[in-house]
């Protein structure tokens, strides 16, 4: 698979001292679906807006290349025009419009009115949750709902790269598989996907080839079967393994990471 995004040794700062992201690096193929896990404040989120170009100057150093094309430090409008689409993890809905309304705005500026029809239909198979919500205010929808919502919005851009963060988060374990499904229905059109995700039992699943970021750096990168494979992966984002512990319950010690 050609390569689609290739980041090379970005550096992105806020308030132009607080380092959030140290050299880090990666490369997205077409039409795969790539996971970054890691815990709270490892990065995941400012590395999507960097890419996204909501962090006005950033990245201070290093490149981003977007079909062989450099795009770091672009307006974001410039950004989506070019296929990225990025869905926070807040969702970014417009929570007092309803969800036809909220639909509508994806499909803003294209005019190509059979290929929105086909999208919508697309979409609506889905998510049918979707249809029978139509009329209803997307602040009233469920939190499953909303996510549903969002990625349906997200999708009408018909996006070569779509990232997306935390998709799972706060969702039952019933409705986020009913989630990372699509997902998966949505990598097999041909749609590269790159999400952030704590859960990494769920993201694994459906992922091509994974990163671990800790403190602004990527410290392990592989398959899921390899990152699977890898004792403090199992330990610390799997819930496998974990620290020894004596016949009589006294902890011995903390294993140390070997990254």
């Amino acid at each position: 698979m050609d390569v689609l995004l290739k980041i090379t040794s970005i550096e992105t700062l806020y308030y132009d001292r607080l380092y959030a992201l140290h050299g880090l690096s990666m490369k997205i193929r077409e039409k795969e679906v790539f996971a970054v896990l890691g815990p709270n404040g490892a990065g995941k989120t400012t590395l999507l807006k960097t890419i996204a170009g909501l962090l006005k100057d950033q990245p201070k150093k290093g490149t981003i290349e977007f079909q062989g094309k450099r795009i770091e430090r672009l307006p974001p409008e410039h950004i989506s025009t070019l296929g990225i689409v990025y869905v926070p993890e807040d969702r970014g809905l417009f929570r007092e419009l309803t969800v036809k309304e909220n639909l509508d705005i994806g499909c803003w500026g294209r005019k190509d009115k059979k290929a929105i029809k086909e999208d919508l239909e697309y979409i609506y198979s889905l998510f049918p949750i979707l249809k029978v919500r139509s009329d209803q205010q997307a602040e009233t929808l469920s939190g499953g709902e909303q996510q549903m919502l969002a990625i349906a919005r997200a999708m009408l851009r018909r996006p070569k790269l779509l990232m997306l963060d935390e998709p799972s988060l706060g969702l039952a374990p019933k409705i986020s598989k009913e989630v990372y499904e699509a997902l998966s229905g949505i990598s097999k059109t041909g749609t590269t996907i790159l999400l952030v995700e704590q859960n990494a039992r769920m993201a694994l699943k459906i992922a091509n080839f994974g990163y671990i970021m800790e403190s602004g750096r990527i410290v392990l990168e592989g398959t899921p079967s390899e990152l699977e494979e890898n004792e403090d992966v199992r330990e610390l984002y799997l819930g496998l393994g974990g620290e020894s512990v004596s016949p009589k319950g006294w902890r011995l010690y903390k294993k140390r990471r070997t990254w």
